[in-house]
């Protein structure tokens, strides 16, 4: 099952100020979609995941290129409403 993603508008506002080439965002939309939106319950149930095995946040990161530089993009997001199909992007920071 496919997810809704909803933003945060701070998360919003950093990922619209990133100083990041048209592929660099497809890149950091192509991993909110695979890790956020199309993510396994194995994964987002997995304890090493979360900061404690009853919170409803789970964290991924992802490396990825663009130009010429390696990023790395933190993201943490809130599954205590997938129930309803919805799932929040609540923090992310890239470096």
């Amino acid at each position: 099952m496919r997810f809704r993603l909803e933003f945060r508008e701070s998360v919003r506002e950093y990922l619209r100020n990133l100083p990041l080439t048209r592929t660099g965002r497809v890149r950091v939309n192509a991993a909110l979609i695979e890790m956020a939106a199309e993510v396994p319950d194995s994964f987002r149930s997995d304890p090493t995941n979360r900061p404690s095995p009853s919170s409803p946040y789970y964290h991924f990161s992802r490396i990825f290129e663009d130009g010429g530089r390696f990023w790395t993009l933190f993201v943490v997001v809130d599954d205590s409403t997938a129930a309803y199909g919805v799932r929040r992007i609540v923090y992310n920071d890239c470096q």
